[in-house]
């Protein structure tokens, strides 16, 4: 009887960059903290079970490691389920950054909203929770009221209430404004004035 899907470090080699990183941080914890035979406990673990998506990539070869069936079919499931989300997130996004555009504010998108194609190679291997955008300071009021004028709401977690608080000087403005769609509770973007918290 099959024990599953083979993988071992072997199998890394014939892998991209990005993978080999993931499933060699699997390998690692395996040997400290886990048994090696199977991997089935990587999806509840608290380091390495966001990397769970990438053992959908397994290599095929013979191998020490397994991963059970039913671990395998649920990295499918989670590859799936982020390539499925980032898709109906960036045409939203898109919108956003149009907007940003006609009215002149530059932003820069920071963190997984720009990388994930470069280090992951697949919007399916890493879920995003937030859209991160750097914006000019003296248009992040400006960018937060587009975000509102177009469907977006504070999100719970701002220390402030409403956009008056851009009303006062700059010294007292926020460094961040998060705003959730009122659409779609799992899309949020995270308006940045700058880089370093105060």
């Amino acid at each position: 009887m099959e024990k599953g899907i083979p993988f071992s470090s072997a199998a890394l080699e014939k892998l991209p960059q990005p993978h080999r990183s993931a499933l060699g941080w699997i390998l690692k914890r395996a040997a400290f903290t886990k048994t090696a035979d199977e991997l089935c406990w990587v999806e509840t673990d608290p380091l390495v079970g966001r990397f769970l998506p990438f053992l959908y990539f397994s290599g095929k070869d013979s191998a020490p490691f397994y991963i059970p069936r039913e671990i395998h079919e649920r990295a499918r499931l989670a590859f799936y389920d982020n390539a499925s989300y980032w898709l109906k997130i960036e045409n939203r996004l898109k919108q956003a950054l149009s907007l940003f555009d006609q009215n002149g504010i530059e932003f820069l998108p920071l963190k997984g909203a720009v990388l994930w194609s470069d280090l992951y190679g697949s919007a399916g291997l890493r879920r995003m929770n937030d859209i991160d955008l750097l914006v000019r300071e003296i248009h992040l009021p400006q960018a937060a009221q587009l975000l509102v004028d177009t469907g977006f709401l504070l999100h719970k977690e701002n220390n402030f209430k409403d956009l008056g608080v851009f009303q006062g000087p700059v010294s007292i403005w926020p460094q961040e404004v998060i705003l959730v769609d009122r659409g779609d509770e799992n899309n949020v973007i995270e308006l940045h004035r700058s880089l370093i918290s105060s």
